[in-house]
């Protein structure tokens, strides 16, 4: 329910644009990176997760 709230708030869902996917990639390396610097193993593996699914997303039109 939040995400429609949410996504009513903005009048269309921003995920939908191209511009938003192409910023999937450089805040997932930010993410993995900033927490293999801190020694965060598992946030460390949230960003690698995040950039393995902004790269399969790259190759769509989504």
């Amino acid at each position: 329910m939040t995400e429609t709230l949410s996504v009513a708030g903005y009048g269309s869902d921003p995920r939908a644009c191209r511009q938003w996917q192409q910023q999937l990639v450089p805040e997932a390396i930010g993410t993995a990176v900033w927490a293999h610097q801190v020694g965060d193993a598992d946030f460390e593996a949230q960003g690698r997760r995040m950039i393995a699914r902004a790269l399969a997303k790259e190759g769509t039109d989504a």
